[in-house]
């Protein structure tokens, strides 16, 4: 944007952007504005001033486009900025809530070693006391078949559950003869304050309501070494 100027017989036709009126009124005072040619009029000494002011207007057009332009720069560097702070904000925010996260995440991982460390304690304790519980099993075992014979008792059990499933007067001599054997067995416990359950069982049972089928039989009961001794009570 500058001016523009013809030389005419009387000086110069000046063209001057409406923008910059004022700023040419400022420096060629003694301007006449030509109203039918729209234009402003100056002497014809005017040459060198016309071309100084379009040179020094145009110096300031370009110093004033280099501080829009920097300006701008100023703008968009201060947006960058802005979005860059709310992205750190943002990011900080998130980091925060990372960082809660793992505290919790963190205060879990002690709860659960904590735990942990009681389960193994107890499955130590738990260990011990089983280690304790088979001793004393096997001390039982060793006591009780020291005194009772468990092939004695099996045999007895075995013939009891033949002769319940005939119904004569021999077998009921068979049944009651198996089952004294027991009985006296399982005295042998009782002198030493114990007692077996399904010995118990075995001896009072009845040969007149010890038929039938296999479902309902008393003899459908297993009766071995493994029942006896985990059947065992003190009296």
């Amino acid at each position: 944007m500058a001016i523009a100027f013809i030389q005419t017989d009387e000086g110069f036709n000046v063209t001057v952007p409406y923008e910059i009126k004022d700023d040419f009124k400022r420096v060629f005072r003694t301007a006449k504005w030509n109203n039918f040619k729209k234009v402003w009029q100056v002497g014809k000494t005017a040459r060198k001033k016309l071309e100084q002011f379009n040179e020094t207007f145009n110096e300031k057009v370009e110093e004033i486009e280099q501080q829009a332009e920097l300006d701008d720069q100023i703008l968009l560097t201060e947006k960058e900025i802005e979005t860059i702070n709310v992205s750190l904000s943002e990011t900080i925010e998130r980091l925060g809530s990372v960082s809660g996260k793992i505290e919790k995440l963190e205060n879990i991982k002690r709860l659960l070693d904590a735990k942990k460390l009681e389960l193994d304690e107890l499955k130590i304790k738990v260990d011990e006391q089983n280690a304790i519980s088979e001793n004393e099993l096997s001390e039982l075992q060793n006591k009780v078949f020291g005194i009772i014979s468990v092939d004695r008792i099996l045999g007895a059990w075995n013939e009891m559950r033949i002769n319940s499933r005939q119904l004569t007067s021999y077998n009921k001599d068979k049944f009651h003869t198996a089952q004294n054997i027991i009985i006296e067995e399982n005295k042998l416990l009782e002198e030493i304050g114990l007692t077996s359950s399904i010995l118990d069982i075995a001896g009072s049972l009845n040969w007149n309501r010890s038929h039938g089928n296999d479902r309902d039989s008393p003899f459908s009961e297993t009766l071995n070494k493994e029942t006896i001794i985990t059947t065992i009570k003190e009296i």
